[in-house]
């Protein structure tokens, strides 16, 4: 394809000229009619690092037995909630946790370890103990609660596993 674009000026205008008015479409901007194809240099600026990963990771990994029992704890004991997981993206992770005794986040604990996430609720109302089989970073992790949804949101960065 490139050989006959080169080839041909009528193409390699037609492309510029749809690509041009694309990028002027979206972004909402006018660019500058005149064009310059470039002999010698195929680019201007510099080539900034690519990573390609070599094997595809599943869209959807299981993440295996996430509740573990506090020992000694009483079965009469404050209630377990719902946590939903899921990855974001390769390197975040995001939890809701239903809460629907609740109307604020008055009285939650949150406490986030590298594997571990433990929420506590008011009155004894609560209680999570949930062990993640992945190396959460802590110290940027945020949380938020969702007042119509009654749900704590927990956005969990993840550590990068060393290879």
């Amino acid at each position: 394809m490139q050989n006959w674009m080169q080839n041909s000026d009528f193409l390699r205008e037609l492309v510029i000229t749809i690509a041009r008015e694309g990028l002027e479409d979206k972004y909402n901007l006018q660019l500058n009619p005149e064009w310059r194809m470039m002999k010698n240099r195929p680019f201007m600026g510099s080539i900034s690092q690519q990573n390609i990963r070599s094997e595809q990771r599943p869209r959807i990994q299981e993440l295996g037995d996430l509740y573990t029992p506090a020992p000694g704890r009483a079965e009469s004991g404050p209630e377990k909630p719902h946590l939903n997981l899921w990855l974001e993206a390769p390197d975040l992770l995001l939890a809701e946790i239903d809460l629907p005794k609740l109307d604020g986040a008055l009285g939650l604990s949150l406490e986030i370890g590298e594997n571990r996430l433990v929420m506590g609720g008011p009155q004894q109302l609560y209680h999570l103990d949930a062990y993640i089989p992945l190396q959460i970073n802590s110290h940027e992790s945020k949380a938020a609660f969702h007042r119509k949804r009654k749900q704590l949101m927990v956005a969990m960065p993840l550590l990068p596993v060393p290879s």
